[in-house]
């Protein structure tokens, strides 16, 4: 099978996509300056689950000036960092879905996501030990949080500190 290239869609004044969603492809990389290149101005959610991601170049979500949703769903990433949720993306990212994942908590970095209500890391197995440690707790940046989800995330035993900056 043929790996993903890019998705440069032909638009013109006449359309105005908001929300993509592809699925079930071989990206392997998001690459900055292949990834949906053609519209991003106009994309407010994007949609990519079970695409084999297994990292994703800093920087490549910057382009969408709107973006407010983020689905990026059973893959294979195993961390992201700021330059992936950039202060840039940080300013209009309302609500980041990171389920299906083998990711722990420590392994992202929310230091500007400033902006996000709404935070599912459902299915992800390693983030039981990070909210048990009572030294871990969520990070200021997510004090905006009202929604987060961590169902199937075999947690046993929540720290009486993992939520203190999110009040």
């Amino acid at each position: 099978m043929k790996a993903f290239q890019s998705a440069n869609f032909v638009t013109d004044n006449y359309y105005s996509i908001e929300r993509v969603y592809i699925s079930n492809q071989n990206f392997g990389i998001l690459k900055k300056n292949e990834t949906l290149p053609a519209f991003a101005e106009n994309i407010k959610s994007i949609e990519l689950s079970s695409n084999a991601i297994s990292d994703i170049e800093n920087g490549t979500f910057d382009k969408f000036n709107q973006l407010e949703t983020l689905k990026i769903s059973g893959n294979k990433l195993k961390n992201l960092s700021s330059g992936v949720l950039t202060e840039k993306l940080g300013k209009t990212l309302t609500t980041l879905r990171l389920n299906e994942y083998q990711l722990s908590v420590t392994s992202i970095d929310f230091k500007y996501m400033t902006n996000l209500n709404t935070l599912d890391l459902d299915n992800n197995n390693y983030i039981d030990k990070v909210i048990a440690s009572s030294t871990w707790t969520f990070p200021k940046s997510l004090s905006n949080l009202t929604t987060l989800i961590l169902n199937y995330c075999n947690i046993t035993n929540i720290s009486e500190n993992a939520f203190e900056n999110l009040r």
